[in-house]
């Protein structure tokens, strides 16, 4: 992935193992939320909450495609 990327944005970014970026503490994270908050102007409070939200909304939306399934078991149950 980093070989697609320019000299200056490889300086902006550190070179990560997949256990990095599994790891939500890895500096790997705490780099990239200072770079989308000083490039973007966006700060980590409202990408998290950003972020938050989202999941929360697909989580809504796999239980809505559960509830027929739930009912018809529960009613023949």
């Amino acid at each position: 992935m980093r070989l697609l990327l320019s000299y200056e944005l490889l300086q902006n970014y550190p070179e990560s193992l997949f256990k990095d970026v599994l790891d939500y503490n890895s500096n790997l994270w705490k780099i990239l939320d200072l770079n989308t908050e000083n490039n973007c102007g966006i700060s980590r409070i409202i990408l998290y909450n950003a972020i938050q939200n989202y999941n929360n909304l697909c989580g809504a939306k796999e239980e809505q495609y559960m509830i027929p399934q739930e009912l018809s078991r529960l009613l023949v149950y």
